[in-house]
């Protein structure tokens, strides 16, 4: 990378689902390169769209993580600073939506909005729960152990 600037950046919080509390990661350069190099999750997404026969390279892999993580960043700081403009820090699902409105993707920002509609339905009819503290550490050793880089906040579980 040519720029190792350390720069911080929100991420989820626990008590919270689909939020991200600033100033959690004091160097998000360094995290967002570990990031990039754990692609399974985008090469398994990119496998399921190809035949079985099909091979995927190596490099493919990498520049379409590095796309992946490289839009995450863009969406997460526009609705961060949306949370800042708002004197808030943490952003929430909201912030989400209109950062990706404001960015362009409005098909996405859609589909996402009746999502968020929906789970936040299921949370007050009592359908979804928030896992404990206990059990989010559970499923982050899980995942590690099978090789996977997990943050769980809520009921939500992201894996990097």
């Amino acid at each position: 990378m040519a720029d190792t600037t350390a720069v911080s950046t929100p991420t989820l919080a626990a008590d919270s689902p689909g939020t991200l509390v600033g100033d959690s990661l004091p160097d998000f350069q360094e995290h967002n390169d570990a990031n990039v190099h754990n692609f399974a999750p985008v090469a398994n997404v990119m496998k399921a769209a190809i035949p079985k026969n099909a091979h995927i390279a190596k490099e493919a892999k990498e520049c379409m993580q590095e796309c992946v993580s490289e839009f995450i960043s863009f969406v997460t700081s526009e609705a961060s600073e949306k949370a800042q403009q708002e004197k808030r820090r943490t952003v929430n699902g909201d912030d989400i939506l209109f950062a990706l409105t404001s960015l362009g993707f409005e098909n996405y920002s859609e589909a996402l909005k009746l999502y968020l509609c929906r789970y936040r339905e299921a949370l007050v009819m009592g359908k979804v729960t928030r896992p404990t503290r206990v059990e989010r550490k559970a499923i982050r050793v899980a995942r590690r152990s099978a090789g996977q880089d997990v943050r769980v906040s809520g009921s939500a579980e992201a894996v990097v």
